[in-house]
């Protein structure tokens, strides 16, 4: 008798592990299958309404795959509000070949439709650094192009922004 109230106890605790287990390797293998997809060697194209422009090209800038992944989404984030960016791009130092310490300025201009534009200021960045201060820029123009647009008065008025 004892033999039989001890089987679904025993039952209960083989399942329970094998969907812990099972729960683990998926769990796991997202997380093989995110670093895969985002650090693999392969190239991804940059998306067609981001432009480098400037003295560096896309080329020498060698972005990695994750660092395009990263432009390409937060472009396609503010999809609603910005048509296409411009990344004006220039060396401060005098090389051709950059690495993460090599320090490049960079400015932008945001097409926002409506004959108006969002630009930056023209700034001084660490290449490591570049699209992480391009993304929150971008991110930060989002929010303040959202912010103009509730004021009819004022858009009729301006057809550049700074940020």
């Amino acid at each position: 008798m004892s033999k039989s109230r001890n089987r679904p106890i025993l039952k209960t605790i083989v399942l329970s592990g094998i969907f812990v287990i099972a729960a683990l390797a998926a769990g796991l293998g997202g997380g093989y299958l995110q670093h895969v997809v985002l650090d693999a060697p392969d190239r991804v194209p940059l998306a067609e309404n981001i432009r480098i422009k400037g003295d560096v090209s896309i080329r020498e800038l060698d972005l990695s795959r994750a660092e395009v992944v990263q432009l390409n989404s937060c472009i396609r984030s503010h999809r609603g509000i910005f048509d296409s960016v411009d990344i004006y791009l220039d060396s401060v130092e005098d090389v051709r070949v950059f690495d993460k310490s090599s320090r490049l300025s960079w400015a932008m201009v945001l097409d926002a439709g409506e004959d108006c534009e969002v630009r930056s200021w023209v700034r001084k960045v660490e290449r490591g650094r570049l699209v992480a201060h391009v993304v929150s820029y971008m991110n930060k123009a989002a929010g303040e192009y959202r912010h103009f647009r509730k004021f009819e008065d004022v858009r009729r008025e301006f057809r550049c922004i700074y940020i």
